[in-house]
């Protein structure tokens, strides 16, 4: 039966895609108590954490081996049929040191990868690095894709920047963003846009 590939580092025939369940499991990086986006639907965004962060909890660790205790984990789910493992942290996973460690584990390990990331600390040797581990990108965008020509382009700005929570010209964040999910496009990992409220807002503001 013809192999169909549904995910970058995922090859299963359409008997094993439609017929059984994809075991996937999720690895949950340890990084620092803090966020480069501050979404307001989004625990990271919270005041008081911002407020009591203290410098030395953009290093801290509470356990620092942590990641070998999932290594652990993931070689017995292996026995059950794992297939799959999505890596993301309770912050941003970019910020984890951890981080090709455990890539470099789990594709050792013959698993799909999926990263969980807003994608702002992508660099082109990260996402050559991540290209080379077959590692597909889960990444959000809370708005369409549109062009400056677009009628709807100042409202989709201001609404990403929103849903960011970041401060700054609205402009640039939406580019920065699209262009970076544009580049994944192009470098063969799977982009994944999530579309959030561009939907409900424009009705209401028209």
């Amino acid at each position: 039966m013809k192999k169909i590939v549904k995910l970058a580092g995922i090859d299963l025939s359409k008997e094993e895609m439609y017929s059984k369940k994809l075991l996937r499991a999720g690895i949950k990086l340890n990084t620092p108590p803090v966020c480069n986006w501050a979404c307001p639907y989004c625990y990271a965004s919270s005041p008081e954490l911002q407020k009591n962060l203290k410098e030395e909890d953009y290093i801290r660790y509470k356990d620092a081996n942590w990641h070998l205790k999932m290594f652990k984990w993931v070689k017995e789910l292996k026995k059950v049929g794992l297939k799959a493992i999505t890596i993301n942290g309770m912050f941003e996973p970019l910020t984890s040191p951890k981080l090709k460690e455990v890539i470099n584990f789990v594709y050792e390990e013959n698993l799909a990868i999926t990263l969980v990331t807003n994608g702002v600390l992508l660099t082109d040797e990260l996402i050559e690095f991540l290209k080379s581990k077959k590692v597909s990108i889960l990444t959000k965008l809370n708005v369409p894709i549109v062009e400056k020509d677009s009628p709807l382009y100042n409202d989709v700005i201001e609404i990403q920047k929103q849903m960011t929570g970041l401060k700054g010209n609205a402009e640039k964040i939406y580019e920065d963003q699209k262009n970076m999910i544009k580049k994944l496009i192009v470098g063969l990992l799977l982009a994944i846009s999530t579309i959030s409220c561009a939907k409900i807002f424009w009705p209401i503001r028209n």
